[in-house]
C-alpha cells in the first residue's frame, strides 16, 4: 500500500468560526468530492507537458496556465496523484511517473478509452486498485457498481453521501485502467481478462523474445493460453514452474532455447520484492547462479 490517512476533515467544508467541522476518519486517500477523471486526466497531460515528459519537477502554477484550471484545483490534485503514486514530488514541485507519460503519448495515438491501459500498472497498486482485484477474486462473479462502490467506501471509511463523488471518481479509475470491465448487457463489473492483446504492450516484458520463447513452452504443453500475452511473467512463472511443469523445472525449460525475461524496476519497489524476484528466477532455472 502506498497512502494511508488516519484522519482527515471533510473536503470542500466551511471553516467559519460558529460552524461545526464535519469529520471523517478517512483510512486512505481520496480524490476531492468536485473532481472527475475527465479533469484528472486533462491535469495529467498539463503535469506531463510542463515536466518536459517527466524530466523536470514542476509547481501547480506552472502546470494551470497550460490547460485553463485554478492553481488550487491543479493543487489539491497533484496531491492526491502524489498520494496513490502517480507523481513524486520534491519540496512544491511534481513530477510524473512514467506511466503518466505513457498515457499522454497513447493519447496522442489512440481513443480516450484505449489510452488508459497505460494507467493499469500504476492503479493496480493504489490502496483501491488492490482492493478492487481482492475483492473481485474472493467473488468470483460479476458486481454491480453499486457494490463495488460500497465496498470501496466501507474500506476507505468514506460517508456514502459526501464521497459519493469521490467513490465514483475510484471506479471511474478501475474501468478506465481496464483492472474491471462492464458487462453492458448484465451491468455487473469483472476482473479484466489478461489475455487482451494490449497488455502485453503495457506489461513489464518488453523484449518480443520473451513473449516468442513464452509460446513455444505453451505449445509444448506447460503453460496456460496467458504465455501469449505475459504482463506478468514472474507471477506466472512462479506459479506454472510448480504446477504445470512438474517436479524438474529446469529439465523441462532446457528444451527451450533461453527465455529473455526484462523486469522494470520501479523507483518504489521494495528490496524483498526483488529478491523474490531474483529467487523466482533462479528456482525455475531462468537465472544463473
Amino acid at each position: 500500500m502506498i497512502e494511508k490517512n488516519n484522519e482527515r476533515i471533510g473536503e470542500g467544508e466551511s471553516s467559519k468560526k460558529g460552524k461545526k467541522k464535519v469529520r471523517f476518519h478517512l483510512k486512505y486517500a481520496l480524490p476531492d468530492v468536485r473532481s472527475s477523471l475527465k479533469r484528472d486526466r486533462k491535469i495529467i497531460i498539463g503535469l506531463v507537458n510542463a515536466s518536459n515528459n517527466g524530466y523536470n519537477f514542476v509547481s501547480k502554477k506552472e502546470v494551470a496556465p497550460l490547460i485553463g484550471i485554478s492553481e488550487q484545483i491543479v493543487g489539491g490534485t497533484l496531491a492526491f496523484l502524489n498520494k496513490i503514486g502517480f507523481v513524486e514530488k520534491e519540496g512544491w514541485k511534481y513530477k510524473p511517473k512514467q506511466e503518466l507519460v505513457n498515457l499522454k503519448n497513447e493519447l496522442d495515438y489512440e481513443s480516450e478509452e484505449d489510452a488508459g491501459i497505460a494507467l493499469r500498472p500504476l492503479i493496480a497498486r493504489t490502496w483501491f486498485g488492490e482492493q478492487a482485484i481482492k475483492i473481485f477474486q474472493s467473488e468470483k462473479k460479476p458486481l454491480l457498481r453499486e457494490e463495488v462502490f460500497k465496498r470501496l467506501g466501507k474500506f476507505s471509511g468514506a460517508d456514502p453521501d459526501y464521497h459519493k463523488s469521490a467513490l465514483n471518481h475510484l471506479i471511474d479509475y478501475l474501468t478506465y485502467s481496464k483492472i474491471i470491465q462492464e458487462d453492458k448487457d448484465s451491468g455487473g463489473y469483472s476482473l479484466q481478462d489478461f489475455e487482451t492483446p494490449a497488455f502485453a504492450k503495457k506489461g513489464i516484458i518488453k523484449e518480443k523474445d520473451a513473449i516468442s520463447e513464452a509460446k513455444k513452452v505453451k505449445e509444448m504443453g506447460g503453460l496456460k493460453k496467458e504465455a501469449e500475452t505475459i504482463e506478468e511473467p514472474v507471477q506466472i512463472l512462479k506459479e506454472k514452474t510448480k504446477e504445470r511443469i512438474g517436479e524438474h523445472p529446469v529439465d523441462r525449460l532446457k528444451q527451450v532455447s533461453n527465455i529473455n525475461v526484462n523486469i522494470e524496476i520501479t523507483s518504489d519497489m521494495k528490496p524483498k520484492d526483488l529478491q523474490e524476484i531474483i529467487n523466482i528466477l533462479k528456482n525455475g532455472g531462468l537465472l544463473k547462479k
